[in-house]
């Protein structure tokens, strides 16, 4: 949680201050957030680079006539206090400008997802 902390806030700091694009050192759990946030269109895109026998994931911010996309991140679970919402508690949630990321048994799911499959998981932020 605290890496997911860290890059949220790097994903803010980085589109408050209209840069192209940061780097972070590759993670699975940071992977599959940020290919919903791609498959989401909240970024332009995602590479992973090599260099010195680190990996690193590069994201591409996208910016909508030089406004982020990416303004209000809020965390809903951390570390030391950790939610975990049944399916019926999020067919309970209507969200239709927001979007809910979860992390599920089945991987990292948006809320649209999990009622689509019909699972339950952990609130990570909101965006």
């Amino acid at each position: 949680m605290n890496k997911l902390n860290k890059f949220l806030n790097k994903l803010k700091n980085a589109s408050l201050i209209n840069k192209d694009s940061i780097r972070m050192l590759n993670n699975s759990f940071l992977e599959a957030i940020i290919k919903v946030l791609y498959k989401e269109g909240l970024i332009q895109s995602f590479c992973v680079d090599f260099h010195l026998n680190q990996s690193y994931l590069v994201i591409y911010l996208r910016y909508f006539y030089n406004f982020s996309v990416l303004t209000n991140f809020e965390t809903i679970s951390t570390s030391s206090k950790l939610e975990y919402l049944r399916i019926n508690d999020i067919l309970k949630i209507y969200s239709k400008k927001k979007i809910i990321v979860f992390s599920t048994s089945k991987g990292v799911l948006t809320d649209l997802e999990c009622k689509r499959i019909l699972i339950g998981g952990i609130p990570l932020f909101t965006c």
